[in-house]
């Protein structure tokens, strides 16, 4: 169960070695970790506890980015629980599912004008503007302009890039 890997890992960590980025993969289970993150990710109808188990999995690989990539290739059987990470309290994850979002379809463009709302955490919501680069959505251009006049410089250049994207 991917709960308890998770356990592992966080009684791990507290020795781990923690000089180098991506650390976290250093845990001698990560193999295991992934593969079930990869399989609940997949799965219909999942607890509250899996789904936060899954965040958790989504935030200890955000330096290797395995789930976000896994995501990308398997969007359409993973949709449904990559729709519901998008509201984790973790930003992390949220960012990671804006990224996978990319390759989404009109109901995850939904989830990332939704961001461009209620996103409070920075980088997550340059990650959801850059997403919205790739996507055909409505109102681009506003949504540019509007970033645009954002107090981070980092947003406002996402804004740019988006005002700048081929899909307008």
């Amino acid at each position: 169960m991917l709960a308890n890997l998770i356990m592992e890992w966080k009684q791990w960590s507290k020795e781990a070695d923690k000089m180098e980025n991506g650390w976290e993969a250093d845990f001698p289970k990560w193999g295991s970790l992934i593969s079930l993150a990869s399989s609940l990710l997949k799965q219909n109808s999942l607890t509250a506890s899996e789904l936060l188990a899954l965040a958790t999995a989504f935030e200890l690989s955000d330096e290797c980015e395995l789930l976000l990539e896994f995501s990308k290739k398997n969007f359409l059987l993973c949709k449904a629980n990559l729709i519901l990470l998008a509201k984790s309290e973790n930003p992390n994850t949220r960012w990671q599912v804006y990224e996978v979002f990319r390759v989404g379809d009109h109901e995850t463009d939904a989830v990332l004008l939704d961001a461009l709302i209620t996103e409070k955490s920075l980088y997550p919501l340059r990650r959801a503007i850059l997403s919205l680069c790739d996507r055909d959505v409505p109102d681009k251009e506003k949504i540019s302009q509007k970033s645009e006049r954002h107090s981070d410089e980092y947003v406002r250049k996402a804004a740019r890039t988006l005002k700048e994207s081929k899909i307008f």
